[in-house]
């Protein structure tokens, strides 16, 4: 009977066994009557019927070996695993070698997130029956489900040879194909389905996987949902819709779902690791972290999942440079192949014009295009060929403003990292300039299989990328002063002014302080929950103690959230602050709108550890003053970086003692900031900071210097620290 069908690269099963078993059902003409009823109303898809009628066939043959063995599979499809398990047991006890209730039985421990135990059984029904197709399926499946997309290609096409037409094999081998980012091939096998007329779950929750692999969320959505409408326990249909609505976004629906799915099956997985993320960019930042590590010790964790462990680690307050550190190196020692000696055919000519790309997935409306336009648009061309490798899955008109200002553009967006290393070489490029470092949807594993000759990470990470193949990094000698370079895997180059360039657009004019208008202090950060730690909330609710009258206000991405506001309200409380004087604006739905909201407020507020950047340039742009606190990493020192070099160095505190001092201090100065506000943005402008002919020729100088030194020696010498070998992760509690 073919049973309730499920997917590739998440829970899915093909049934198993014929429509009625061959054997004589119990020997009973009446149980026999039953039996075949039953099976009926299950071939017809009236499971409810189906079940009753299998009950009564055991309420008169309790070890019906066919009754016990169809329930147990009826029962697993319908989510009820916990009776199901107890019903196939019962049935493998009476037929251990039988094929069929092997694989249901595999089925059903997929279904309950036993991926590794459901191979075993799988091969042990192919070891009984090598031509049984539906057990080839499920194998892909299972093997799909542990992100083992070649070995799930080979069951999938394995199924397909013993029956050329089997839906669940096909569906399933088109998740194979996902997994290893064969694109095409995966939508022509679904699409030959869907016009075949076949609608299954497993079909839609594939076009789900790989409408969210080409960057449409939305798209994604829907097929989840519709797998969900027919399947409503389908716990792997949650989970991934669980995984979509974080990327959009809608995060109480995203969070109910994924700990659903973790409650059901607490291992380490995907789940669990997504779970972990939301916590942290919903403010619960080492609750979070504490889920991811323990996630992305599994053997089948991703490079990606462990990109975005790692580049969450940079929001936390409790922990060490050093153990930042090793997870970034642990990242290399899991991800990057063995290096390798290559000769390339670029001319070692150290003068010469090169040709230098920029590898991003934010070519687009996205804070790095605010620092990259400038440097695009003054960078000396006789010196220098820029091509763009855009891995974004949205361009939008700044991708076009972007791709104006390059000499060549090319989208990489559902490249592999073979074809997109291919047209790097075929371009000839010379120094490969890396923009996300563990951001979402870098290329990371591309630069560690060594695309250019000389590779180099800027801008879009405030942290070493930890990869022995990324040559050099370039910041400033604020962001990383003496010893930096103990946590580095790249060669730091510090550019002699900030390491990045401001070029503000579409921007309001500058109005008075609000103080002047409503007699009260008005602190502001703009900056992303993430960034609000429990400590931050500790200082900043002791600056509010100190200015009577004064308020607070937030605003990001969640900040109109009701649950958001009402978890900082608490969080507020608990550090002794008044939640009354915690005030939340909505997102804004364009960036003039969104810089119009600093008319609210009087003095910005950067978090720590992890500054903001173009908040902090906002601000600094719309007249308002920024207090930042100098750390001991790049992330807690860009602030100090961008008010150095814009000149507001009154604005850098050195602890958080320090920090609230200089914002009382302005605070309790109204004539102060009337002047400010007039004076930042001309000072703004006339600073290095907004300097986009200079940055761009000690930007290029830079990069000289580097191919120079490769042209000299063949490599970039880098620190010493880079050589140590990966720390493995701390052990779990």
């Amino acid at each position: 009977m073919k049973g309730e069908q499920a997917a590739a690269r998440g829970a899915g099963d093909a049934g198993s066994g014929s429509a009625l078993p061959d054997c004589n059902p119990g020997g009973v003409a009446a149980v026999s009557g039953l039996l075949l009823a039953a099976a009926e109303r299950h071939r017809a898809g009236d499971l409810t019927r189906a079940e009753t009628l299998y009950r009564r066939v055991l309420k008169q043959a309790p070890e019906q070996p066919d009754a016990l063995h169809l329930l147990g599979t009826l029962l697993s499809a319908r989510g009820r695993c916990r009776e199901a398990r107890k019903l196939l047991r019962r049935a493998l006890a009476q037929r251990p070698d039988d094929p069929s209730i092997l694989s249901n039985f595999g089925n059903l421990l997929l279904r309950s997130g036993e991926a590794e135990a459901a191979v075993a059984t799988y091969r042990r029904a192919l070891a009984r029956d090598p031509a049984f197709a539906d057990a080839w399926a499920n194998l892909a499946a299972a093997l799909n489900r542990l992100g083992l997309g070649p070995e799930g290609e080979q069951a999938a096409r394995e199924a397909l040879k013993h029956a050329a037409d089997h839906p669940i094999a096909r569906a399933n081998l088109a998740g194979a194909l996902i997994l290893q980012g064969r694109y095409e091939e995966a939508r022509g096998h679904l699409e030959a389905l869907a016009d075949a007329g076949i609608e299954a779950p497993e079909i839609w929750l594939n076009h789900g996987h790989l409408h969210l692999a080409e960057g449409r969320p939305v798209a994604a959505e829907a097929m989840f949902r519709r797998i969900l409408e027919c399947r409503p326990g389908d716990l792997e249909a949650r989970k991934w819709l669980g995984i979509v609505l974080t990327h959009r976004r809608q995060l109480d629906e995203a969070e109910k779902l994924l700990g659903e799915y973790v409650a059901h099956d607490p291992a380490p997985s995907p789940a669990l690791s997504m779970l972990g993320h939301l916590e942290v960019i919903t403010g619960r930042t080492e609750a979070g972290l504490a889920r991811m590590r323990e996630s992305v010790r599994r053997d089948s964790t991703g490079a990606a999942e462990f990109s975005t462990y790692v580049f969450n680690l940079n929001y936390s307050s409790e922990l060490g440079r050093e153990e930042i550190w090793d997870a970034h190196r642990e990242w290399d020692r899991r991800f990057s192949p063995p290096m390798q000696h290559r000769d390339w055919p670029n001319r070692p000519d150290p003068e010469r014009r090169l040709r230098i790309g920029f590898l991003s997935p934010d070519l687009r409306a996205h804070s790095v295009a605010f620092f990259l336009k400038p440097l695009l648009r003054h960078l000396d061309r006789e010196a220098f060929e820029v091509f763009c490798y855009s891995n974004c899955p949205n361009p939008d008109n700044v991708s076009l403003e972007l791709a104006d200002l390059a000499d060549g553009w090319r989208d990489v967006w559902l490249k592999s990292d073979t074809a997109t290393a291919g047209q790097i070489a075929a371009d000839g490029i010379d120094i490969l300039i890396d923009l996300a470092g563990h951001t979402a949807n870098n290329r990371l594993p591309l630069f560690a299989r060594r695309a250019a000759p000389v590779q180099v990470t800027y801008l879009g990470y405030p942290n070493t990328t930890g990869l022995a193949a990324m040559d050099a990094r370039i910041v400033d000698a604020v962001t990383d002063g003496p010893g930096a370079e103990d946590f580095a895997s790249e060669k730091l180059v510090r550019l002699p002014g900030c390491f990045l360039c401001y070029e503000p657009a579409g921007y309001p004019p500058v109005v008075p302080p609000p103080v002047s208008r409503n007699g009260c202090i008005t602190f502001g950060s703009f900056n992303n929950l993430a960034k609000i730690t429990t400590e931050v909330l500790s200082v900043w609710a002791r600056i509010l103690r100190e200015v009577a009258g004064a308020r607070l206000v937030l605003k990001h991405d969640l900040s109109g959230n009701s649950r958001v506001q009402a978890r900082l309200r608490r969080a507020f409380t608990r550090v002794g602050g008044d939640a009354d004087r915690l005030l939340f604006l909505e997102r804004a739905p364009d960036l003039e709108s969104h810089l119009a909201r600093y008319a609210e407020v009087d003095i910005a507020l950067d978090p720590w550890p992890y500054n903001g950047t173009t908040t902090t340039c906002e601000a600094l742009w719309m007249g308002v003053p920024v207090v930042t606190m100098a750390g001991d990493r790049h992330a807690s020192r860009v602030g100090a970086s961008l008010l150095t070099h814009m000149g507001f160095t009154a604005g850098i505190a050195a602890d958080p003692d320090d920090y609230v001092r200089v914002a009382v201090s302005l605070a309790e100065n109204a004539d102060l900031l009337e002047g400010l506000r007039g004076f930042f943005r001309i000072e703004t402008a006339a600073s290095p900071l907004c300097d986009g002919p200079g940055h761009a020729s000690t930007f290029a100088a830079a990069l000289r210097d580097l191919w120079r030194e490769w042209c000299r020696a063949g490599r970039i010498e880098r620190a010493s620290a880079a050589m140590q070998a990966a720390a493995p992760l701390p052990a779990a509690p």
